[in-house]
């Protein structure tokens, strides 16, 4: 039988030796690799240096690197690796630190994941928070529940909450960028300067395009298919194109177009063809009732439904009787007719079929030709009262030349 005695080894200066509670391999009075507690493993200088056997709640810890986790006397299931990786936490547990000076500075603080060169090195009381990337997150502190993917991504948070960075340089702006709530910037210098708001890509690059449904985005948002705009418990749903102008649906499915000040917005076509294709006929015409909906309606329209208005006298035909205006005489009148075919007033055919005429200019035109009729009937009356007395004188003289011839027959 062998004799059981006490284990040692010496190993390049460093003495391994058996001892309740923990093993431990040290350079001179250091630390340098042990087993301490349950289910604990401490290797570099101090790793773990605070760690005891007695230490009830400090379990399940793996501490690898100079100063790793040098500070934890009851934290459990935390696992630090790099240089001075979470070398300030005490009690905070189940957290992760990958990287020199990972986590550094946590002291409480559990369930947090930090992988890179100083990531989340400020974090002391913040929770929940996964930090992937050389200083991602470097100067948090109370925050919960954030994620920071990407070099220095999120890099001024420190107390906001519910944050999603993604992207290197991806980050907060503005005067409350260490707070905000309930963010995600999502791609290189992703830049986000309020809460409860998602930013994609560069903000100061005007090229970033979004595609939804298309590898080959073309337009800041590109999208293949339908976009359902919904209504919420604030309003119903609204697709905006400026701070006053937007576009949404009311209660009968109406589409209503607001914004501006009255008379300084409305619907206004653009790059119109000079003609437009034919597109074969139909019953129905574009309207808008007196609530301002539009829509197409059959063409059952009544006289009494439409009207004509002008904004100036000017503009309506009775310049016609106006002093002064020139009227061709009934010879001019019908010399113009046997050359040109038409009534002075009123265009010819040919322009009818190769410009048209508004409405209201045709309309004006009509009056306009009525009411020189008018004249031209006024003159021809004239002249026929004109001829009627000069017709009764001519009876009159002829009835007196006949009593004359009867008296001289009469001797």
């Amino acid at each position: 039988m062998f004799k059981k005695i006490p284990f040692m080894i010496p190993v390049l200066g460093c003495l391994a030796m058996a001892a309740s509670g923990q093993d431990v391999i040290k350079f001179g009075t250091t630390r340098f690799a042990h087993r301490t507690g349950s289910a604990n493993t401490g290797v570099g200088f101090n790793a773990g240096a605070a760690l005891t056997p007695s230490s009830q709640t400090a379990v399940g810890n793996t501490l690898i690197g100079h100063y790793a986790g040098a500070a934890n006397n009851t934290g459990g299931n935390n696992t630090f690796i790099g240089d001075v990786a979470g070398a300030n936490t005490t009690s905070g547990h189940a957290n992760v630190a990958v990287g020199r000076a990972a986590g550094y500075t946590n002291t409480i603080g559990q369930e947090n994941t930090w992988i890179g060169t100083q990531a989340g090195a400020l974090n002391t009381q913040g929770n929940f928070n996964t930090f992937l990337g050389r200083s991602a997150g470097v100067v948090n502190t109370l925050g919960n529940n954030n994620t920071f993917v990407g070099r220095r991504a999120g890099a001024v948070n420190t107390t906001g909450t519910d944050n999603v960075f993604i992207g290197a340089e991806s980050t907060a702006v503005g005067p409350l960028a260490s707070s905000l709530q309930n963010v995600v910037a999502l791609g290189t210098n992703a830049k986000v300067a309020v809460s409860n708001a998602i930013v994609l890509g560069d903000t100061l690059n005007p090229h970033i395009k979004v595609g939804i449904g298309t590898a080959s985005p073309r337009y800041p948002l590109d999208v293949k298919g339908a976009i359902h705009i919904r209504g919420g418990s604030n309003g119903p749903g609204q697709l905006l194109f400026s701070s006053r102008t937007f576009l949404e649906a009311d209660e009968k499915d109406f589409l209503v177009l607001s914004g501006g000040r009255p008379g300084e917005s409305g619907l206004r076509f653009a790059h119109l063809k000079g003609k437009a294709s034919e597109l074969g006929g139909t019953r129905h015409a574009l309207s808008v009732d007196a609530q301002g909906r539009v829509g197409l309606y059959p063409l059952a329209l009544t006289a009494d439904q439409v009207r004509l208005q002008v904004t100036d006298v000017s503009q309506w035909a009775d310049f016609v009787f106006s002093p002064g205006h020139p009227t061709r005489s009934i010879r001019e009148l019908a010399d113009f007719i046997a050359i040109h075919q038409h009534l002075p007033s009123l265009p010819p055919a040919q322009e009818m079929v190769s410009q048209g005429r508004s409405l209201q200019g045709l309309m004006v035109n009509l009056v306009q030709a009525q009411e020189e009729q008018a004249l031209y009937t006024l003159q021809l009356q004239a002249e026929n009262e004109r001829l009627g007395r000069e017709t009764q004188a001519l009876r009159e003289e002829l009835q007196e030349l006949k009593r004359l011839v009867q008296q001289l027959q009469a001797r």
